[in-house]
């Protein structure tokens, strides 16, 4: 029962993304991909003392991925940069409540993979 509502919130997540937008004059941008299967995205932040005060993605693939991201920017909007040093593809996983198989772990930490790069 549990898991179905964590598979209910992917599915919700992706289609009623709540951080996919565009910032204007962003400090901070990176663009992020996973061949495997085909996910692109561009996120974009503005960050000042070091705080992530914004943060916004465009992009395109499966619903893990978009999910995903959604749920670490949730986490990481008001947090310092540094913060992300914590974050583990296993806590991604956490973060989505359902089991990921390692074929479908790229896709899941893709936004990860691309906000520590960007920051």
């Amino acid at each position: 029962m549990i898991e179905q509502l964590y598979k209910q919130q992917i599915i919700d997540l992706y289609n009623n993304p709540t951080h996919k937008s565009v910032i204007d004059n962003p400090t901070h941008h990176m663009n992020g991909n996973n061949p495997t299967c085909g996910d692109m995205i561009v996120i974009q932040a503005i960050c000042n003392d070091q705080i992530i005060s914004k943060i916004k993605y465009q992009g395109e693939g499966c619903a893990i991925s978009q999910a995903a991201l959604n749920l670490l920017i949730d986490e990481l909007i008001g947090k310092p940069i540094s913060v992300l040093k914590e974050y583990t593809p296993e806590r991604i996983v956490e973060l989505l409540g359902v089991p990921i198989s390692v074929s479908r772990l790229n896709c899941a930490t893709l936004g990860l993979r691309t906000c520590k790069k960007m920051f």
